[in-house]
Parts: structure tokens; C-alpha cells; sequence
């Protein structure tokens, strides 16, 4: 696990390719560690990067030299191979939703693609920033430090353990463990200024919200121009699921969003590494990390706990009140010690209902966005303005039918209950 001693980075001039990809790794690891042949390097590719390579790299008789992490950015992904992927979904939905195969081809045809200079990691992450990141929440233990920057990646160390499933993050073990890791992270003070400005909240609102509502009218409309054919007849109205939104942002604006701490923002089972011999944790991919609120990073962990919503989700995985309960204790407890707040008991479970009921509300509110957010994961960001892309014929029958429907299942179950008791607190605290 980390260990929050400081590592001097290395800046190297080195661009990794995949036709020299092995060369370029030892170049930048022999810069490192003294004594290493070319030989001696063995290099394994780790799960997880659909957009970056991600390989770890150790050597083969000297263990005493640390593995390393090589991330390389949009090495795995360019343009080319992702607008080929589009474009096989394309052609795979109108096959599907034609009752003439023959038209398959014709509706499948290819939509103009972006310029091949397309790069979607710049679209999205600032990769100095993900570096400032990295090096300051090392410094507290939650991460292994970086070594090296290179020209289009990062190097850091290997974190050893497995990633994370439903039933580990339900043990006591990972309750502790993450409440007071999670609890860490949001007490770090940090001057990174280009994650200050305005919370990860408020950045997907004003970034994403106006792309968002017009894809949301276009999947919409196919929805209810086919909702007597399955699976569209199962599926919910997504503009009622806004409305719910903004029903669940109201009850947290009134019963307060709480403190903008530092957050990860990206708590996936895939970001979370378990050593289950230390029984300890550590994070791993700080691409989202920026100030927000804290309550809804608690909220989509405990979504998280679900797996996968496109690969394994299992609603039953979703923990019940009484291990929110004690992992929101267990959080409130570390997080008071680590800012140095005294609290008598009142003050205490007082604190503990408010948060219980925040994070609930959080958790509703992340479960309505990935529903509704679902259909426009595999579209290429290019595509987002031009009003001529028939959407649904990329994966919306797909998502109604096997991804979409699996959350708003849970989300129905849940829900009621949840609000319930929310507007019973918020309508007590207006009394008071």
C-alpha cells in the first residue's frame, strides 16, 4: 500500500509508442533504477484502461526495484479505432431495429467522423492537474506516489492487491477501511487552483447540462414513438426522471449539500485496490478528482457497491440502512478526528441523521443520472452538436432493455421509502 513519505518526480523526454512500446518503458524506467538491462524488464497489461494503456512493469530477478504503473494517455484508443467502434454499434442497432435486414447497411452507414487529431482525453481531463493531484494525495498515504512524467503519460507506483466486488466492500473490514480512508481524503487541504474554482457538481451541470438536454429530447422522443414494443414499454419517461431530479436536488438544497470537501469523484469498484492480507486500501485514477461535495461522493459509493452498471450490476448488493449507518459513523467519527472537532453525543447523532439523510438523497440522485446519462456513454463526443444523429440507432435498445432498466428497478424499490423520510426531516427541521 502507500505510504505518504515524499518521491522526487522525474520529467523525461520520452514519447511512448506502440510500435516501440517496450523501448520506450525502459527508458524511462532505467532513468529510475540503476542497473536494470533491457532484458530483465517484463511488462504485464492491467485492466481498466479503455482509452489509455495502462501496463505494469517490474523486473524479473531484482525485487528489490519497485513495479511501476505506465499510463499512457489515448495510446490504446485513437481516433481511428474509435470511430470504427461507433460505427460497428451503428451498423449493429439498425440491424436490430430493422425488419429489413437489407437496410441494415444503409442505416448503419458511416456519420461523418471528427478530425484524426481527435484526442478524447483532452476533451475531458487536464492530465497536469490529474499530476498535481497524484502528488498530493501520496503525500497522505491514499495513493502510491508518481516517479515519472513523460511526454503522454504518467509512471507511478504499483499498488499490490485486487480490485474491489459487492460482497468485499460489504465485510466489516472494507467498512472501516474505506470510512476512514474516505474521511482522509476529505480533509486534505491542497492549492491546486485549476480544482477550486467551481465543484465537480457544478462543472457536469455547466459543461454537460445544455448537450445533455438535447440528447435527452432525442432518446425521449424514440422512447415514446416506440413504448408499445419491448423493451420500451417497461422503460420510464426520461423526462420524468428529470423532473425526480430536480424534485431530490430540492430536498438537498433545503436540507443543505453540506461541506465541499477534496473528493475522487470516480469511487468505481475498478478505482479502489484491496490488499487483503493488510487489509488496507488504496485509490487509483484521480482523472475527476476536484473539490465537491462530499455527500455525493458517499451517495456513489454506495451505488458503486452494485458493480458495474454496464458489465455486473446487481441490485441486491446495495447496502441496507443499517451498514450505511455504521460506515456514515464510522466516517463521521474519522473525519472529526482528523479536523479536530469535538462534538457531545447530541451534536453527534444529530450530525449522523443529517448525513444519513443527505447521502441517501445523493445516492437517488447519482442513480438517476447514470440512467439517464446511460445511452450517450459509447457516442463519440464529436457527434454531441449535430443535429442529424439518429441516436437510438447506436445502443438506446440496448440500454432500455439491459442497462437502463436494471437501475431504475432499484431506483423504484428505493426511492419512496428514501423520500419519504427525507421530506419527514426536512418538514422537522422547519419547525424547529
Amino acid at each position: 500500500m502507500a505510504n505518504n513519505q515524499s518521491t522526487q518526480t522525474l520529467n523525461v523526454d520520452v514519447t511512448v509508442k506502440a510500435e516501440t512500446l517496450e523501448d520506450d518503458l525502459f527508458k524511462i524506467y532505467s532513468k529510475l533504477f540503476d542497473g536494470v538491462s533491457r532484458d530483465d524488464l517484463e511488462c504485464k497489461e492491467l485492466k481498466g484502461g479503455y482509452v489509455n494503456s495502462i501496463l505494469k512493469v517490474s523486473t524479473k530477478k531484482d525485487s528489490t526495484k519497485k513495479s511501476l504503473v505506465f499510463r499512457t494517455f489515448g495510446m490504446k484508443l485513437n481516433a481511428a479505432e474509435f470511430n470504427k467502434e461507433i460505427n460497428q454499434i451503428r451498423a449493429q442497432s439498425a440491424l436490430e431495429q430493422s425488419d429489413d435486414p437489407s437496410k441494415g447497411e444503409k442505416n448503419g452507414a458511416a456519420q461523418p467522423n471528427p478530425p484524426e487529431n481527435f484526442d478524447i482525453n483532452k476533451l475531458f481531463f487536464n492530465r497536469d492537474t490529474e499530476f498535481e493531484v497524484m502528488n498530493v494525495v501520496s503525500k497522505f498515504g491514499l495513493c502510491e506516489p508518481v516517479y515519472a512524467k513523460y511526454n503522454n503519460g504518467l509512471c507511478y507506483g504499483y499498488t499490490d492487491g485486487v480490485t474491489l466486488n459487492g460482497a468485499l466492500m460489504l465485510t466489516n473490514d472494507f467498512l472501516n477501511e474505506m470510512a476512514t480512508k474516505m474521511a482522509r481524503f476529505h480533509t486534505i487541504r491542497h492549492s491546486i487552483q485549476n480544482i477550486k474554482s467551481k465543484t465537480h457538481f457544478e462543472r457536469m451541470n455547466s459543461e454537460f447540462g445544455p448537450m445533455l438536454e438535447h440528447m435527452i429530447s432525442v432518446v425521449n422522443g424514440y422512447i415514446e414513438a416506440n413504448k408499445n414494443d419491448y423493451p420500451y414499454n417497461n422503460f420510464p419517461n426520461l423526462l420524468s426522471l428529470v423532473d425526480m431530479e430536480k424534485t431530490i436536488t430540492g430536498l438537498l438544497t433545503e436540507i443543505g449539500f453540506g461541506e465541499i470537501t477534496f473528493c475522487h469523484n470516480d469511487t468505481n469498484q475498478k478505482n479502489v485496490i484491496w490488499n487483503p492480507q493488510e487489509r488496507t486500501l488504496g485509490f487509483i485514477d484521480f482523472e475527476l478528482a476536484m473539490n465537491n461535495y462530499a455527500i455525493l461522493e458517499i451517495g456513489q459509493l454506495f451505488f458503486c457497491y452494485t458493480g458495474h452498471f454496464l458489465v455486473d450490476f446487481d441490485s441486491e448488493l446495495f447496502p441496507n440502512d443499517d451498514y450505511r449507518k455504521r460506515f456514515l459513523r464510522k466516517y463521521l467519527e474519522e473525519k472529526n478526528k482528523s479536523n479536530k472537532i469535538e462534538m457531545n453525543k447530541d451534536e453527534f447523532e444529530a450530525e449522523l441523521i443529517k448525513l444519513f439523510h443527505q447521502t441517501n438523497l445523493a445516492s437517488l440522485f447519482f442513480m438517476l443520472r447514470i440512467i439517464i446519462m446511460t445511452p450517450f456513454f459509447d457516442v463519440n463526443p464529436g457527434f454531441f452538436k449535430n443535429d442529424e444523429l439518429d441516436l437510438a440507432r447506436t445502443q438506446v435498445k440496448h440500454y432500455c432493455g439491459r442497462f437502463g432498466y436494471k437501475i431504475y428497478e432499484l431506483l423504484a424499490e428505493i426511492k419512496d421509502d428514501i423520500l419519504k423520510k427525507a421530506e419527514g426531516y426536512a418538514a422537522a427541521r422547519r419547525c424547529d
